[in-house]
């Protein structure tokens, strides 16, 4: 399979297959309901996206921050 459009967001991917313009992928958890849409799961394929996190330099030594930020790296260790 090969890409011939690359969209900005879930929403633009939705947008266009309900326009016609084909299919789209979409992670489970992005998947919105839609009548205009048949949800069509795929299985048997290794896909992965990528999330990131931001956060100010200064303000990673905050508590709550810190915590956050040394939870989300020991689940990207683990996945």
């Amino acid at each position: 399979m090969r890409c011939r459009l690359e969209m900005g967001s879930r929403e633009a991917v939705r947008e266009a297959v309900a326009q016609g313009m084909g299919l789209g992928i979409v992670a489970d958890t992005a998947y919105v309901p839609d009548p205009r849409l048949v949800r069509l799961p795929l299985s048997g394929v290794v896909l992965s996206t990528h999330a990131h996190l931001i956060c100010r330099k200064d303000r990673q030594v905050m508590p709550l921050v810190a915590s956050f930020l040394a939870l989300a790296q020991q689940m990207a260790e683990v996945a």
